[in-house]
């Protein structure tokens, strides 16, 4: 008899992998195409869909809808004037450290070495 955990998704060979991404991929697309329908049908104001109430609603995470432009150009069709957030927090990074960036320590010597 065969373990539970064979099926999961990490557990099957390629093919199987890439087609479970692929369904849950057409899964949050449609969650977050129905989750901004819904909310244009009930009459919400424009300005109140967002991406972190379509993701709360439809179940699907903020970054998820950031990351696929699919996905949040639905959101944006229920409310033209959002604009995608870039990677701030990379941005800061970046300004924080001086245009500098660091490696992991060194192996050898403990000290940091810059790219």
């Amino acid at each position: 008899m065969r373990s539970k955990n064979s099926y999961r998704p990490q557990n099957q060979h390629p093919d199987g992998l890439v087609q479970s991404r692929k369904q849950v991929a057409e899964q949050h697309y449609q969650q977050v195409r129905v989750t901004v329908q819904a909310m244009l049908r009930r009459g919400m104001k424009p300005q109140e869909i967002t991406v972190p109430v379509v993701a709360k609603e439809a179940g699907v995470s903020v970054a998820t809808i950031y990351r696929r432009a699919d996905l949040f150009t639905i959101v944006q069709r229920g409310n033209p004037a959002i604009q995608r957030e870039p990677h701030s927090h990379q941005a800061k990074a970046r300004e924080n450290a001086g245009g500098v960036h660091f490696r992991a320590q060194s192996h050898h010597t403990g000290t940091l070495r810059a790219r």
